[in-house]
């Protein structure tokens, strides 16, 4: 299957959130974002313990959120990437429980998926400039 190519071979951060705050704190986030922007970026920092979303908009500033997480491959280190966070809703839309979530790094495509789904359902989204 071509699709396995944008996936990379090595081993991913992976962590696991819970679908409705997740999404509870996309959506507090996404609203300082500029609205007449297609792509509505919101930047994320992984860290072992604590995922941090915040997005910044012209006129209505910046915010701010932290969501509790477990990450204990990181060692130490950060990930800071931006995401669409239209998308990233979009995927959550279809989360009733928990979600997986495996970032490589800052420029490689980020996947989500649904731990609770029969089949090996996987949304990629690819990061972008914050």
């Amino acid at each position: 299957m071509a699709w396995k190519g944008i996936i990379p071979e090595d081993e991913p951060y992976s962590f696991v959130v819970q679908a409705e705050a997740f999404k509870a704190a996309v959506r507090r986030v996404m609203t300082t974002t500029d609205t007449f922007m297609l792509n509505r970026v919101i930047k994320l920092v992984l860290g072992a313990s604590e995922l941090q979303l915040a997005s910044r908009g012209s006129d209505l500033g910046l915010s701010n959120e932290a969501i509790s997480i477990n990450c204990p491959n990181l060692n130490g280190s950060t990930v800071e990437l931006g995401l669409n966070g239209t998308q990233i809703l979009d995927f959550l839309s279809m989360a009733k429980e928990e979600v997986v979530v495996d970032i490589w790094d800052e420029k490689r495509p980020v996947r989500f998926r649904l731990p609770s789904v029969p089949f090996s359902f996987q949304y990629i989204s690819q990061p972008t400039r914050f």
